[in-house]
């Protein structure tokens, strides 16, 4: 393997850790430099997949005690016959819904791909995917600001939540952006909303690996760079970002960027 795919790899990794934290597609952007690069679309977003595994531990890392405090809280309900606490409900039902959703979708995704192998058709599908992501945070921001926290949770609220992520295994439909949208709809305040979508991205991550798993791209030392880079920028970054992803209104830019991307596939398409 050269020197030069590690590189990019760990640049890729690198712009995962940084983009993770916006409403944008993370997976949209890593696919189509992926694919500019010469890989196939399949290969691109599976790649794109396994380098979300970064983000994946420094979700973990980062929100450890959130975990630990849902796991003792399930643990707890299986002894006594009693309710899990309302965030490890609103997770539990939220990842049921995002599997339910989102499998089919990345089956039919990938078929699609196969049938469908050429770079311009792919490069398409994500510029408008984004347009689409776009025009979801622009809904989402202009809603009023909610009055209901974490604690006031309900299944519902996970059931929303879990539909709009299993949505995200598209590449160029942010799985954040969609999450947060529709947490906002359901009344959450902001802080809170983005705070939990990301504690629903990462069984979101776990599953897409094991459904993504090539053991060949896992082990090789591009993804190995990849990986390492991602967890690092993700963890180093998380808490700046996150803040600066509040106060910003994103839509307008994944609209350009989509359009652009969109508009110059077709024309790729058509000379």
């Amino acid at each position: 393997m050269t020197g030069s795919s590690v590189l990019l790899y760990a640049l890729l990794g690198a712009l995962q850790g940084v983009v993770e934290w916006f409403p944008l597609s993370s997976s949209g952007q890593l696919s189509l430099v992926l694919q500019w690069a010469g890989a196939t679309p399949a290969e691109a977003v599976s790649a794109a997949l396994w380098i979300h595994s970064g983000s994946l531990a420094a979700i973990l890392l980062r929100f450890r005690a959130e975990f630990a405090g849902m796991g003792r809280s399930v643990a707890c309900a299986l002894r006594r016959g009693g309710r899990c606490s309302a965030l490890a409900s609103f997770m539990i039902v939220g990842t049921i819904f995002t599997g339910i959703v989102g499998i089919p979708v990345y089956l039919l995704l990938f078929d699609w791909f196969e049938a469908n192998p050429e770079g311009g058709a792919f490069t398409l599908l994500v510029g408008i995917l984004l347009v689409i992501t776009g025009l979801a945070l622009m809904l989402g921001s202009r809603l009023r600001p909610g009055a209901r926290g974490a604690k006031d949770l309900v299944w519902a609220d996970g059931a929303i939540a879990g539909v709009a992520q299993g949505f995200a295994v598209l590449p160029g439909i942010s799985r954040s952006g969609f999450t947060l949208a529709s947490l906002l709809v359901r009344r959450l305040e902001k802080a809170d909303a983005l705070r939990l979508s990301f504690l629903l991205d990462a069984p979101a991550i776990l599953g897409a690996m094991v459904l993504t798993y090539e053991g060949s791209m896992v082990f090789s030392m591009p993804m190995v760079a990849a990986v390492a880079t991602a967890f690092l920028v993700s963890y180093l970054s998380m808490g700046g970002l996150i803040g600066l992803a509040r106060r910003m209104d994103l839509s307008r830019f994944c609209i350009l960027y989509g359009s652009l991307a969109a508009g110059a596939a077709a024309v790729q398409m058509l000379v």
